[in-house]
């Protein structure tokens, strides 16, 4: 028999405030059942499944997903064995592993981070318990803005992952400040079917490419990916940084006459200086969205730790990543004081892709 939903989420629950001993070693019961002190989301996922200190799961190996720190392993295990759903599929359930990407597809593997999801909220939001979050275990609710999708292990009680669409891959990424997908409009849409027939991919166009990405933009775009040897997720036909540099030559960028957002300077101000008292990672009202923005382009800047890049809380961390913001700027004093203002978040959005309203 294997274990219910109900007792790996119990299990879960009972490490909430397990930390690092030293702080910041990565050392703990969890890295050291793994055999090294490394990055350990993933690692303290599959702890729980295993549960080497009480209940045995009932799993055998092949049924779980594999030993390892690295977070797009683990998700491309699930995705093998048809235990994978991605978010604009379908919605997580307690005992769900997910996966975040911080990056929303713009760079890097996309797969940054993983938790346990707890609980499922009406308003769309789920619980989740995770392992390294702070250099600890944390209760972190979340939007499914970060989500990338998430697996589903094989509990006694668990719900049948819900089929895949019969249609090509529906769903919009963002690089560079410019969008991709199913939807997408642009110019930059056109650029890249033009790139696909002028390569050979263009099967699936019945009338030519044009400025809005279709079903068969998104089948050209997956042969192509295949032709470079992808598969899976990574050749659903939805572009990636690295295959679409391969495809064009480069990478199309936003022109800073047409930002891609507007962040309200009144909101940032009020959440750096409200957030950093609130409990981590809570978030001043109506100002989360916009805090992500700069949170991001702070991150990009290499001054914001990825760990607090996207959680949408103006805390004390993203308070001293600005106050280095400003510094960079040219200020000092009490005008580097972690408070963003108008010149230095007008400099920042120019360079990351958003105007300051």
């Amino acid at each position: 028999m294997r274990a219910r939903v109900g007792e790996v989420v119990d299990l879960a629950r009972r490490q909430l405030g397990i930390g690092e001993d030293p702080p910041g070693s990565n050392r703990n019961k969890f890295t050291s059942w793994y055999g090294t002190a490394t990055a350990w989301c993933a690692i303290f996922v599959r702890w729980n499944f295993v549960n080497p200190e009480g209940f045995p799961s009932g799993w055998s190996d092949s049924e779980l997903n594999p030993t390892s720190a690295y977070c797009p392993a683990v998700a491309r295990w699930y995705q093998q064995q048809g235990q994978w759903v991605r978010i604009e599929h379908g919605a997580p359930r307690p005992g769900d592993q997910v996966f975040f990407d911080w990056t929303r597809g713009r760079s890097g593997s996309g797969y940054n981070h993983t938790g346990l999801v707890e609980a499922v909220h009406a308003d769309g939001t789920v619980t989740t318990i995770e392992g390294n979050w702070l250099d600890g275990v944390r209760r972190v609710r979340r939007t499914s803005y970060y989500i990338v999708g998430f697996g589903r292990p094989a509990y006694d009680d668990a719900h049948p992952v819900p089929p895949t669409p019969a249609h090509p891959a529906r769903y919009k990424v963002k690089i560079a400040g410019l969008e991709y997908g199913y939807g997408a409009t642009g110019s930059q849409v056109t650029e890249v079917g033009k790139a696909l027939v002028a390569k050979g991919f263009g099967k699936h166009y019945k009338t030519g490419p044009g400025p809005r990405w279709t079903d068969a933009d998104t089948e050209n775009y997956s042969d192509f990916q295949k032709s470079l040897g992808l598969s899976g997720r990574d050749a659903d036909g939805v572009p990636g940084p690295d295959s679409l540099k391969k495809l064009l030559g480069h990478l199309p960028t936003i022109t800073p006459k047409r930002p891609d957002h507007v962040v309200d300077l009144a909101h940032l101000v009020s959440a750096a200086k409200q957030d950093p008292a609130r409990k981590q990672g809570g978030t001043t009202p109506g100002a989360a969205e916009d805090v992500r923005l700069v949170e991001d382009a702070l991150h990009r800047e290499g001054l914001l730790a990825q760990t607090y890049a996207g959680d949408g809380s103006f805390g004390s961390a993203t308070v001293q990543a600005y106050r280095k913001w400003q510094l960079r700027c040219g200020y000092g004093g009490k005008d580097a004081d972690g408070i963003p203002g108008k010149d230095s978040l007008t400099r920042l959005g120019k360079k990351y892709g958003f105007t300051v309203g």
